[in-house]
């Protein structure tokens, strides 16, 4: 019969204790791993909600660079200022396309670059 002695409790109690913070880290280490899953969707959903707003934006500005141009269509004395207000409407919805176009790249390059690392990450076994 072997004899527990005090030492070997105090081991057993201590390798016990590692190993419920073991189990307790890999769970943080997990929650942490799904909160920035969660984090990187919602930045990813912000950027095309950006981009998808410029795109309204622009049609907007094409809208009222319409009825100037039709204000000024239809004569006046006002009708230089006029156009030239509706080209600087103009100016402002290529503006906006420019950004959106410009947002939804780099929303893309950055998914890709996420799904990239989620690959690599997967490879070596350090997610």
């Amino acid at each position: 019969m072997v004899q527990t002695t005090r030492h070997d409790a105090l081991e057993s109690s201590e390798h016990l204790h590692a190993m419920a913070q073991a189990v307790l880290a890999g769970q943080r280490a997990e929650q942490a791993r799904q909160a920035a899953e969660v984090a990187r969707r919602l930045a990813a959903d912000s950027v095309q909600a950006a981009a998808a707003s410029l795109a309204l934006s622009a049609q907007s500005q094409d809208r009222t660079a319409q009825a100037f141009e039709d204000a000024a269509d239809r004569g006046g004395r006002r009708c230089a200022f006029l156009r030239a207000h509706a080209a600087e409407h103009r100016r402002f919805a290529e503006e906006d396309r420019r950004m959106a176009q410009e947002l939804q790249q780099n929303g893309r390059n950055w998914l890709a670059m996420q799904a990239r690392l989620d690959r690599w990450m997967s490879r070596h076994n350090l997610d």
